[in-house]
């Protein structure tokens, strides 16, 4: 859809659903540098702290939209905006489904976003080796090369693959052979640690039941706190200025309640006593302009 209508939804979707987290974007919020920007920067790979940390905070910035029935489905390089001091800040909800919305074909069955977690676990491994995962040239190439990697499909997915219009009367080729994770990462100028490997099997479970959650992989020992405390500093100084700023909107809420019921409260003993005729003492000035200072501020 044009950008306008993808701008505008987004801003519903995330005013709609109150989506306010460190690491999504604000409705306001300008950054021009995103994690495409630094994978095109090091096509040989990233840094591993700063691998780390990117991922750690994309796990935080999707498990948060999961927790409150948001389903981003876009999750790309493109989409994850970096500030100058590593803060990541997931973007583009176009493709979120809104209250009652139903997945298309093309979302539903797209294979990038077949996983819980696997959008964050290929972005991560894009960091690691510069070049995407499994680089189809096409969605049927790219389930072909996931097959290759993971093996055969389940018979769920065989099912949905057979019912979807996009790919009527198409079959998924064969592959010869295997190629396992750890052979996609061979060729690497740093070799894949233990841990990284284990990550991404974590990640790319065919069955959905085995696989991983974003929570799961947060506390994963990958993210050793001892030696990578400032993941984690970040994400608790985070979380404190939401509850801050959670904290404030309910005092301003609160507040508006009360000027409210003093302002009706006001207006409706003015009203009764008109109706009544009853005789009234002169107007207080004091009085009055609390009033209308009250009105003011609504």
């Amino acid at each position: 859809p044009p950008w306008p209508v993808v701008t505008m939804r987004c801003t519903a979707l995330l005013t709609a659903q109150q989506l306010k987290h460190d690491n999504l974007v604000n409705l306001l919020e300008y950054i021009d540098h995103t994690l495409l920007n630094e994978m095109e920067a090091k096509p040989y790979g990233m840094d591993r702290g700063q691998i780390r940390k990117i991922t750690y905070q994309l796990l935080d910035a999707i498990s948060f939209c999961h927790s409150h029935n948001c389903i981003h489905r876009d999750v790309k390089p493109e989409n994850i905006l970096i500030t100058r001091d590593t803060k990541v800040k997931l973007c583009d909800f176009g493709f979120a489904p809104g209250p009652g919305d139903e997945y298309t074909d093309y979302v539903a069955t797209s294979t990038d976003r077949l996983w819980t977690s696997g959008p964050s676990a290929a972005c991560f491994a894009e960091m690691l080796k510069g070049i995407p995962l499994w680089p189809g040239r096409s969605d049927l190439d790219q389930l072909y090369l996931i097959i290759k990697t993971l093996g055969e499909l389940l018979p769920r997915h065989k099912e949905i693959f057979q019912e979807n219009s996009f790919f009527r009367g198409l079959k998924i080729p064969e592959p010869e052979h295997q190629e396992s994770l750890e052979e996609k990462f061979q060729h690497m100028k740093e070799p894949l640690s233990t841990k990284e490997l284990q990550f991404l099997q974590f990640c790319f479970k065919m069955d959905p039941v085995q696989r991983a959650t974003c929570e799961d992989l947060k506390r994963f020992d990958y993210f050793d706190r001892s030696m990578y405390s400032d993941v984690y500093r970040d994400e608790d100084a985070g979380r404190r200025r939401m509850k801050a700023l959670d904290m404030k909107q309910r005092a301003r809420r609160s507040d508006f309640a009360l000027l409210v019921g003093v302002c009706f409260f006001y207006c409706f003993s003015s009203a009764f006593n008109r109706s009544t005729k009853a005789e009234r003492r002169p107007a207080c000035p004091e009085i009055d302009a609390r009033g209308l200072r009250l009105f003011t501020l609504l």
